[in-house]
């Protein structure tokens, strides 16, 4: 049992009690797998997070485990994974779920009584909070959230659209929607996301959440420079090749800095006088679930074939190629409707029953927020960049900026743009800034920058797609050898960049 090795001694962990478990714990792994200083890394790692840790503090265990199983001894394991009794992928998950239930079981059932778990993003640690910690950090985020989003009591006999609650993990406030949707809500939701989808794509702007298009933008763009360079390095050519310089900034507290004048000014200049042909179909997945796809265009046409591109897209089955339903939507609707949800919005603070309004900012977790977001912050481009150089490449996913130029000015110019207060509310953090080069008050880059989950060689001009030590993990194919040491080379020089 797991109590018989773990009692609490002045609030701590008792320090041999403690190791001893971690000892048998690891004992039951693949003999070898690990190797004697992995294990004793491992073992340390979660020894030391465990005793020195206190109440209202959060108790932060870095996975190293996933490191780990990158090691030398692993890589020598695929390399022979025709000996061994199992795959090595079976043995990795073996180990990743040893430790999952010695943290789950030791830490839940046994050092905290009332335990709230919070998991960073990238999976590289985890935190966990006891009943007044996590109370303690919740309060702090709650009143950021209503100083943010500027909350107010709401009046007693307002009109309601969807009433939400705010979220109850540590960290990024994310409202949950409460409110009880009837179909025709749900309907209405779809259709005005829809719609708002063809006018961008009406007015030629890049779609919302289109990662891929803009790394696609950027390869174009290196490839643009090294054909440039091979010109300018032929035979009898003195011209020197220009570097690029590179840098990234992410924008603070983006939904919450929205001004909803300034973004129904933006709707408005966005729709104009066009009127949208809504369509929407159903098709099948390969469990039989019942899908809706809806889709918006200014003809007929075009908004069919973009239903049934979207269903071949998502590989659904029998799906409907004639429309079920077909509704001409008003620019001008679309954003009324858009501005009377965003006022009827109400939140659930406490267990009072008391609600609350916000005055500004369009909150993560309400239906629409993204595609609001995309078409403020293009309108705030517009505005404050009308024309960029061709020598200059801007690219945004969200919240998140990358800037490729042949020229250092033209990069300073746009953090500083970025960076100073405007009357969009749109600022970037200072500290989440990193540039290729010198600039004042911005942190300097290595040769690796990292952006949205990619790596952009700053020095090779050449884009990697980053993955972590989990990803490689569930890999569902072992990599050669070259590509293995690429990859994990790749990774080490990153991290020393970073450090």
């Amino acid at each position: 049992m797991i109590g018989q090795f773990f009692s609490f001694v002045n609030g701590a962990a008792n320090e041999q009690q403690l190791r001893t478990f971690l000892e048998e714990t690891v004992s039951v792994l693949p003999r070898g797998f690990l190797g004697v200083k992995n294990t004793r890394d491992i073992l340390d790692a979660i020894f030391h997070a465990l005793t020195t840790w206190s109440p209202n503090k959060a108790l932060c265990i870095p996975m190293f485990c996933l490191n780990i199983l990158e090691c030398d001894a692993c890589r020598a394991l695929r390399s022979r994974r025709t000996m061994i009794s199992q795959p090595v992928s079976e043995l990795q998950r073996h180990l990743v779920v040893n430790i999952a239930r010695f943290l789950t079981k030791f830490i839940l059932a046994n050092l905290l009584d009332f335990a709230f778990i919070y998991s960073a993003t990238n999976k590289s640690h985890y935190q966990f909070y006891d009943r007044k910690g996590f109370k303690f950090w919740r309060g702090i985020e709650k009143r950021k959230f209503i100083r943010d989003y500027d909350v107010k009591i709401a009046a007693p006999y307002s009109e309601i659209s969807s009433k939400f609650i705010v979220g109850s993990t540590p960290c990024r406030t994310i409202v949950q929607n409460v409110s009880q949707l009837t179909s025709a809500h749900k309907n209405e939701l779809r259709v005005l996301a829809a719609c708002l989808d063809g006018h961008v794509k009406a007015a030629g702007l890049k779609p919302v959440g289109a990662l891929t298009f803009e790394i696609r933008r950027l390869k174009r763009f290196l490839k643009g420079y090294a054909l440039r360079c091979q010109l300018i390095r032929k035979p009898g050519s003195k011209a020197p090749s220009k570097r690029l310089y590179f840098a990234k900034a992410d924008i603070s507290n983006c939904f919450a800095a929205i001004d909803r004048k300034i973004l129904k000014n933006a709707l408005r200049k966005l729709v104009k006088d066009r009127v949208m042909t809504a369509v929407y179909g159903y098709g099948k997945t390969d469990d039989f679930k019942r899908v809706r796809i809806d889709r918006a265009a200014p003809t007929y046409e075009t908004a069919v074939e973009s239903m049934l591109q979207a269903m071949k897209r998502k590989c659904l089955r029998e799906f409907t190629k004639v429309p079920v339903k077909v509704q001409e939507v008003k620019g001008s609707e679309v954003v009324e409707a858009i501005m009377n949800l965003l006022a009827g919005i109400r939140l659930s603070l406490d267990s009072s029953g008391r609600l609350y309004t916000m005055g500004k900012g369009v909150p993560q977790g309400f239906e629409l927020s993204c595609r609001l977001a995309h078409i403020y912050l293009l309108f705030f481009e517009h505005m404050s960049w009308k024309r960029l150089s061709t020598l200059t490449c801007l690219l945004r996913y969200v919240d998140d900026y990358l800037i490729c130029s042949y020229s250092r000015m033209e990069v300073r110019k746009i953090l500083e743009t970025l960076q100073k207060p405007n009357v969009f509310g749109i600022s970037a953090r200072a500290s989440k800034c990193q540039a290729s080069f010198r600039i004042p008050n911005v942190q300097r880059a290595g040769r690796y920058l990292k952006w949205c989950g990619w790596l952009i060689d700053t020095k090779r001009y050449k884009v990697f797609q980053q993955r972590s030590d989990a990803q490689l993990i569930r890999a569902t194919r072992c990599f050669s050898k070259m590509e293995y040491a690429r990859r994990r080379i790749l990774l080490r020089q990153w991290d020393g960049n970073s450090s």
